[in-house]
């Protein structure tokens, strides 16, 4: 799931409690500007689809540059639909027009899903011109006798992006938007203020405990039939000391070339790993990227990310408590106070969280490697030493990435959760290069995650206040 998606989606919703002072114009003029920011977008998209469609359609035309420039508008588009969420959130003040002018208010999760139309149904239209391209590419090999994924209506497509990129954010948003509504129907005192912190606090301990479920709901999935395989995976487990709880193919037509963890409690940590992952990668391969995500499981990865994102909560609610702000903030707050915290909000998930997850990552590779080199010591004690093991467990470990890359499409950049592949390289041979070295990487790291844990204490602590 795209970052942006979950930052457009709580921005909006988030605007929304906090009407803009700055809204400007009529109520018809407003939303002819909600209508026009919310159309921009898809339609630079389907312009630059038709275009690349139609240059695709063509046999004596080269694909790879049009796909290349199609990128490049799709990358644009996006970036238009963010800039157009901001604006209807806040200059037009969509928000305050479904919950104030048109009554919604009161009504539980009617005016959140109004809210949240021009948000995701302009996404649709993104994606709508996308599957055009797809649909083009998917005849040309046809003709061409290449295999591709399977061709499925654009209806299927949708829904598939919709369940695999939207759902696993805004359904838990969803939720505790619902609960948020049903309790706003107790009347004001102090018992009420208790069972709101009660409630939040039942409502993230649920979350938490149930998210991989979710997740395996709106994430078509199957268990992972019996066979070698699954026996292999299974043992891997076991002599890396991690229990898992399912282990799941994740069901993307063979779109989707990857693998995911979920789970930060014992009895409830599920392993997906992806239809296409299996159908492209040799079974070594696999179980590299297996160990990979036991790596995730073992270090506690997926604690560390929650309380990455809870410590600047701790230190905001520490902060205000000190200075006396409780009373006054967020009753009093304005939209721009929100924009501001929004921008704040969107360089720590970049740069902090960001960057601590690219760590993390590199732990996880680490621990894959060490795993496969014990695994080549095993096999071949005599003629293999150690350190010689681990460097062509690196080897192995890094041509599996290259290859993943080259089958999920990805282009060998960074993202904002993981390096480019040569820096992703780099970093694990430094990390590798000594016990010395492995060490003060896993120092550091350690050091960060005891503060956010420390942090996150804080924030739990400061809830009663």
């Amino acid at each position: 799931m795209p970052l942006s998606i979950a930052l457009a989606i709580l921005l909006a919703l988030v605007a929304a409690e906090f009407p803009p002072e700055f809204a400007w114009g009529s109520l018809a003029n407003r939303l002819l500007f909600v209508g026009t920011a919310a159309m921009a977008a898809p339609l630079v998209a389907m312009a630059a689809a038709a275009w690349t469609a139609r240059g695709v359609s063509a046999p004596s035309v080269a694909s790879g540059p049009l796909l290349d420039r199609f990128e490049r508008w799709r990358g644009r588009a996006h970036a238009l639909w963010l800039i157009s969420v901001v604006a209807l959130a806040f200059a037009a003040g969509w928000g305050e027009i479904v919950r104030q002018r048109f009554g919604l208010q009161d009504w539980v999760l009617a005016d959140e899903l109004l809210i949240l139309l021009p948000v995701l149904g302009p996404l649709l239209l993104l994606w709508a011109a996308t599957y055009r391209v797809e649909e083009a590419l998917a005849r040309r090999a046809a003709r061409c006798g290449i295999p591709s994924p399977g061709h499925h209506s654009r209806l299927r497509y949708l829904v598939r992006n919709l369940r695999q990129q939207v759902l696993p954010v805004a359904v838990p948003v969803l939720l505790a938007a619902a609960a948020s509504d049903l309790l706003g129907w107790l009347p004001p005192g102090p018992l009420t203020n208790a069972a709101l912190v009660i409630a939040g606090g039942m409502f993230l301990a649920l979350l938490v405990l149930g998210y991989p479920w979710l997740l395996r709901m709106v994430w078509p999935t199957a268990e992972l039939s019996e066979g070698p395989l699954k026996e292999r995976l299974l043992e891997l487990c076991a002599a890396s000391r991690v229990r898992i709880d399912r282990l799941l193919v994740w069901q993307s037509d063979r779109r989707i070339v990857n693998a995911a963890v979920a789970g930060i409690v014992p009895g409830c940590r599920f392993v997906f790993l992806s239809d296409g992952l299996l159908a492209t990668l040799a079974p070594q391969q696999i179980e590299a990227v297996f160990l990979h995500e036991l790596g995730h499981l073992r270090y506690r990865h997926l604690l560390s990310r929650a309380c990455a994102v809870f410590a600047p909560v701790g230190l905001a609610a520490v902060g205000a408590a000190v200075a006396g702000l409780k009373a006054e903030w967020p009753a009093n707050a304005t939209g721009m106070t929100i924009v501001w915290i929004a921008v704040l909000g969107g360089l720590y998930v970049w740069f902090g969280i960001g960057r601590l997850a690219r760590a993390l990552e590199i732990q996880a590779d680490a621990f894959a490697c060490r795993a496969l080199a014990a695994q080549r010591l095993a096999a071949c004690p005599v003629s293999t030493t150690p350190a010689a093991g681990l460097d062509q467990a690196v080897e192995d470990y890094l041509a599996t990435l290259e290859r993943l890359v080259a089958h999920s499409g990805a282009a060998n950049r960074a993202t904002w959760q993981h390096d480019g592949l040569a820096r992703r390289a780099n970093r694990l041979r430094r990390v590798l290069a000594s016990p010395q070295s492995e060490k003060h990487f896993e120092r550091r790291l350690a050091l960060v995650r005891w503060l956010l844990g420390a942090a996150s204490i804080a924030t739990l602590m400061a809830l009663p206040w």
